[in-house]
């Protein structure tokens, strides 16, 4: 099952671990549309449904 929180908490999870592997200071999300964090979209190939998760994210050193 999909659950949107849980996706986004390992997406920060892995811009933290990548950020502090780079030497990046801080990391920002890039506005999709306002208020947003990113872009789901569903789909159905053939007999198992799911769900993608993006986000655009700026890094900073």
């Amino acid at each position: 099952s999909y659950d949107k929180g849980e996706a986004m908490n390992v997406a920060m999870a892995v811009y933290q671990d990548f950020a502090a592997e780079h030497k990046y200071k801080h990391y920002r999300y890039a506005d999709y549309k306002k208020g947003t964090f990113g872009v789901e979209k569903n789909f159905k190939e053939g007999k198992i449904p799911y769900v993608s998760y993006s986000s655009r994210v700026i890094f900073t050193k």
